[in-house]
């Protein structure tokens, strides 16, 4: 069964400074929300919420993530698994750019919902989150059997799917669509070594997909450029 955690479960500190209450000691930071849900629990909600997909924002990502690792981590012999997913739109400031901000919005929107509904059964969501512009995370508890890389591929290839049905899926002659990395906790592990992971891990698929593209100083759009076997720059790609 599918489970999404709320806004009160698996909630933890974000004193480590990539939180947005890095400033605050965890108990100050803990009371204030806590005093919060009790005055204006609907205000508290509207501020964990991405206001363009509805998915988490960064800080509530953050804290309920890191909560849960917490959590886990005083529960030794756990079975299941925790992956975090990372993921950038690929080539989104080319089609804000080339077909304007509103169908940049509803890339977005779209993205975030096929995201949402791509989970299956025995798959529990922690937090889908919109993190930032083009930043999209996606943390999963899974089973002991369970492949992360075919999880990948298949978020990808519905959000790819999606895209194209829409009509979004191209923009001034390149291709838009979603590169997707993921890293999964160990003993010990914290969240910002664990999203860095995963960050890291979705910079090695943006490269070898090759979709992303630079800009000209004249602004006009060129190929993404891979390095060869000697670590020199290739030639780019062709669209």
């Amino acid at each position: 069964m599918v489970k999404r955690y709320g806004t009160d479960e698996a909630e933890g500190s974000e004193s480590d400074g990539s939180g947005p209450m890095s400033g605050e000691s965890g108990a100050l930071a803990a009371l204030r929300r806590w005093l919060a849900t009790r005055i204006a629990p609907e205000l508290v909600e509207e501020a964990d919420r991405d206001p363009l997909t509805g998915l988490n924002n960064r800080r509530a990502d953050w804290r309920k993530v890191d909560g849960l690792m917490r959590q886990r981590q005083a529960e030794p012999g756990r079975l299941d698994r925790l992956v975090r997913f990372r993921a950038d739109v690929d080539n989104l400031k080319v089609l804000n750019d080339t077909r304007g901000h509103q169908m940049g919005d509803r890339a977005l929107v779209l993205i975030g919902r096929v995201l949402q509904n791509s989970v299956r059964i025995g798959e529990e969501v922690v937090s889908p989150a919109r993190i930032g512009g083009d930043e999209f995370a996606f943390t999963l508890v899974l089973p002991p059997d369970a492949a992360p890389d075919w999880i990948r591929d298949r978020l990808e290839r519905n959000v790819t799917a999606a895209l194209k049905r829409e009509g979004l899926n191209r923009a001034g002659g390149v291709e838009v669509g979603l590169s997707m990395g993921f890293a999964e906790a160990r003993p010990g592990m914290s969240l910002k070594d664990l999203d860095a992971e995963a960050d890291q891990d979705t910079r090695r698929r943006k490269t070898r997909i090759g979709r992303s593209v630079g800009r000209t100083q004249k602004g006009r759009y060129q190929g993404f450029r891979l390095p060869d076997a000697g670590g020199r720059d290739g030639r780019a790609l062709p669209f």
